[in-house]
């Protein structure tokens, strides 16, 4: 940062939003976990089995601070976690023949995340967005059921609303929408994730292929490129209107005034991802004899060429992030052994 004064600059500085802390210490983590490898039909069917709890304690984490002390955040040693899960993996040989082989490979985890204690004991830290029982990440929203239609104009009115725009779920049911009806409505963190893979090979031929799965999680998308309050065009959403009751988008509306529209842009992040697939061919040992080398293969492959999600306009993978998508490779080539 640097101040012009004239065509002379000086350096300027400021102070950091974040206070520094001489009492930090190292996250102290403690692990139990139980595994089993086994083979099964002389190792036609193999894998392993790990199951494990780790609890960690003095966890560095960023802490809001009041505006009134001049700064906005200080890293402290709060609290306790706990992740506990299970990991499998399972290795198989289908088929062995002479001409046709085709092996498989399965990986499945499970993992619970949950903040087990804070700074405020056993109390939940709205502030700083962590809640007794949850992960670290998750998103603390009011709850969207939907969009107001037009038959529902009097129960709407009852919170200050017209059909056509978003509809919150009432928590403590006391009649009004109010910060108290704020839940976690999600978290980044999936349920569950596996992959599957399978080798085939024929004769000259081999083609391999990887699935990959996430179920479970949440992802932060930007949906709020819908704007409300403005006249341009804007992206294209399934918007409410009279006809079309739709409980996806509140209707558009150029005085703007439309509330909660931070609700839209929580999804979920659940998809299965065709990974990689690759097609090969390895010419005959015959014809490699008379080119006087060892083998060459050709091959064709692709990486992230399908992805099966709930949202069309962003990589799940990625969380919602628009600034790292996961590129799409299409590849052609040989491998050649002198």
């Amino acid at each position: 940062m640097s101040f012009a004064y004239g065509d002379q600059s000086a350096p300027g500085y400021t102070f950091s939003s974040q206070i520094g802390n001489s009492a930090l210490k190292w996250e102290l983590s403690g692990t139990k976990n139980i595994g089993l490898d086994f083979g099964l039909l002389k190792n036609r069917i193999s894998g392993s089995i790990d199951w494990y709890d780790t609890r960690t304690k003095d966890l560095l984490l960023p802490r809001l601070l009041p505006s009134s002390t001049g700064v906005s955040s200080v890293i402290q040693n709060i609290g306790k976690t706990r992740n506990t899960g299970i990991e499998i993996a399972l290795n198989t040989r289908n088929i062995e023949s002479a001409n046709f082989k085709w092996s498989s490979a399965i990986t499945f985890t499970h993992n619970k995340e949950s903040i087990e204690q804070l700074a405020t004991g056993g109390q939940d830290d709205i502030a700083d967005g962590w809640f007794i029982g949850y992960p670290v990440s998750v998103f603390f929203d009011y709850q969207k059921i939907g969009i107001w239609q037009t038959d529902e104009a009097d129960q709407a009115a009852k919170y200050g609303e017209v059909p056509g725009e978003i509809k919150i779920k009432d928590q403590d049911g006391d009649g009004k929408i109010t910060t108290s009806d704020r839940v976690v409505v999600g978290t980044a963190a999936p349920k569950w994730s596996g992959g599957f893979s399978n080798t085939f090979t024929y004769k000259g031929f081999d083609l391999n292929f990887y699935l990959f799965a996430r179920v479970g999680q949440m992802i932060n998308a930007n949906y709020l490129r819908f704007k409300s309050g403005t006249t341009e065009n804007q992206a294209l959403h399934d918007y409410w209107t009279p006809e079309n009751s739709t409980n996806a988008f509140p209707r558009p509306n150029a005085a703007g005034g439309v509330q909660y529209l931070s609700t839209l842009q929580y999804v979920s992040g659940s998809f299965l991802k065709l990974r990689n697939v690759t097609l090969g061919y390895t010419l005959p040992e015959a014809l490699m004899s008379r080119f006087k080398m060892s083998s060459i293969r050709l091959y064709v492959s692709a990486v992230n060429p399908l992805t099966l999600s709930h949202t069309k306009d962003y990589d799940p993978e990625r969380g919602g992030s628009e600034n790292f998508p996961m590129t799409k490779s299409f590849l052609i080539g040989a491998n050649i052994d002198l």
